[in-house]
């Protein structure tokens, strides 16, 4: 049975089983559509378990984590990144089984991926399909993060891998986290010196690393965008959460 119901979305969605071009609107423009949540299945989570839990992260909750950058050199890496949402259990176990499909299509079927659009009342939205290979490079995949007076942006980025739903899901976290980073953080500095491996010699490098520790209060965060980079594989998400909406907590 869901067999049959992966190749219903990707026929109805007129999507190939081996790749993907063509995605709904409401899916890379998103902005058109702040009423609805979009659910992937990702990380052995249904796409209505994934949309249940980023209504209430998106509608407010807590962030607590850290970001590790390290220098080798003149360039700095992202190395570590750990951080959770935190919002109360009765949030969850109220929208639970009360939102409404609106439309959904698979992005891989052998993986079984599938996303899902769903609002809390059902609403009309847009399932013209947009071939991603017409859509030329948008500005804001330019930048990572800019603010205006009413608004924080960022821009998330991530490589598939071959598996679609992490890049998309991955992509939007790393916007949602670039704004939260961009803002007060605690930073510590420890420098320490490793044995890397380079062409099969080893060497004694200094290096520098960056820890930023973040908690922070966010509610009505905003996915604006969604663009692929075809040639080099990497998925861009653009987000935006109003400054009157994001609080640091010291």
């Amino acid at each position: 049975m869901r067999n049959l119901v992966l190749l219903y979305l990707c026929l109805f969605t007129g999507s190939s089983i081996f790749a993907i071009d063509n995605y709904p609107v409401w899916f890379i423009y998103p902005r058109l559509y702040p009423d609805v949540v979009i659910g992937f299945s990702y990380n052995g989570n249904s796409p209505d378990m994934d949309a249940e839990v980023m209504h209430c992260v998106y509608n407010g909750c807590e962030v607590r984590g850290f970001l590790e950058t390290i220098q080798i050199n003149d360039s700095r890496y992202l190395k570590n990144t750990k951080y959770y949402y935190v919002y109360p259990i009765e949030k969850l176990e109220k929208i639970r089984g009360c939102l409404n499909v609106l439309d959904g299509f698979c992005s891989n079927v052998f993986m079984e991926e599938l996303i899902t659009a769903y609002a809390e009342k059902k609403i009309g939205i847009d399932t013209t399909l947009v071939n991603i290979n017409e859509i030329k490079k948008p500005n804001w995949a330019e930048e990572s993060t800019w603010e205006s007076t009413k608004y924080y942006y960022g821009v998330g980025v991530f490589t598939s891998h071959g598996n679609e739903n992490d890049a998309w899901k991955t992509s939007e976290e790393q916007a949602i986290y670039s704004i939260l980073t961009a803002q007060a953080v605690t930073v510590y500095s420890v420098s320490r010196t490793d044995i890397l491996s380079v062409n099969e010699s080893y060497q004694e490098e200094s290096l520098n690393y960056l820890r930023f520790n973040v908690e922070f209060s966010i509610g009505n965060i905003q996915t604006l965008e969604r663009w692929i980079d075809i040639e080099n594989d990497c998925f861009y998400t653009l987000v935006r959460i109003p400054t009157e909406n994001l609080t640091f907590n010291n």
